[in-house]
């Protein structure tokens, strides 16, 4: 049970991460949560993955947000409620196409969240402004997580060494399942 009170390295980030993102939101007298969502979308395990991340958390989280703002636009256009029952599913098929075409599979669930956030919080008279600040609020929760990532206890780097005896772990482990496999196709 004391062990459950103690957080790791990765936990420990991730509050920091949405501290700042907190602090420097109340400093701007404005809500931090598309912030404070995006650094904890793109904390991970090192830099490099929190690179690669946040990159699909901002393209994914751009485009919801562009095509929240095509439908906005439309519906308004039409004055009812129904195209909004008709272009929101559409517009779901649509980003998440975009999504598989652009191999970022990864961003499917951030990106279709940012397209609703945006899409039913749009203010009528700062449509554009607002999806613009909305992508912008990812960029920053964004790079907090990557630099709190960077420099606070980053993980040990692999020595060459390690790396060989980790590379002949996963030989050894791949022959095992070859054998395993060779031995069940015999078998039939």
């Amino acid at each position: 049970m004391i062990n459950f009170f103690k957080p790791g390295w990765r936990t420990i980030k991730t509050a920091l991460s949405v501290f700042l993102c907190a602090t420097l939101y109340h400093f701007l007298n404005l809500n931090p949560a598309i912030a404070c969502l995006s650094a904890v979308f793109a904390l991970r395990e090192n830099t490099s993955k929190a690179l690669s991340f946040g990159k699909s958390r901002l393209i994914s989280n751009a485009t919801g947000c562009l095509i929240a703002l095509l439908i906005y636009k439309i519906t308004l256009f039409f004055h009812n409620e129904i195209s909004t029952l008709v272009l929101l599913p559409l517009g779901v098929i649509l980003f998440i196409q975009i999504m598989i075409a652009w191999h970022n599979k990864a961003g499917i669930i951030s990106g279709l969240a940012a397209l609703f956030v945006i899409y039913f919080t749009i203010p009528t008279t700062e449509s554009l402004n607002y999806t613009f600040f909305r992508v912008l609020d990812t960029f920053i929760g964004v790079f907090i997580a990557i630099i709190i990532n960077h420099f606070i206890h980053p993980p040990k780097k692999e020595t060459p060494e390690e790396k060989i005896e980790n590379i002949n772990l996963k030989i050894q482990q791949l022959q095992l399942e070859k054998e395993k496999l060779t031995s069940s196709i015999k078998k039939k």
